[in-house]
């Protein structure tokens, strides 16, 4: 597979070989990563930034749990919102970890 991206300057993320031409990077997926997967790790370039990740997805998530305790202008249904789109990204990038885990190789 082959995605194309606009950037000046960006790391290769796991699996990736990245061709540059002028200000159009090229990106070669290897070992059949899925899109999704890809799209998870776009630049990071090790296991351990990737947890890193995780884990911040997961403490941002848990931060807005006590807000319509503390402000007056948070109701739950804000809460649910947020807390519900960072927990389902922390989802996503732990799936994406266990994917390279199980089918591919950190670099």
């Amino acid at each position: 597979m082959r995605y194309s991206l606009k950037a000046t300057n960006c790391a290769a993320p796991v699996g990736l070989t990245i061709h540059s031409h002028e200000e159009l990077i090229t990106v070669d997926i290897k070992d059949n990563m899925p899109l999704w997967v890809f799209l998870g790790l776009l630049n990071l370039e090790s296991r351990k930034a990737a947890l890193i990740l995780v884990s911040c997805t997961f403490v941002f998530g848990l931060i807005f749990l006590p807000l319509p305790y503390l402000l007056d202008d948070w109701n739950w249904m804000d809460v649910f919102n947020w807390s519900g789109m960072m927990f389902a990204i922390t989802l996503w990038y732990w799936l994406s970890i266990h994917w390279v885990d199980k089918h591919s190789s950190w670099d």
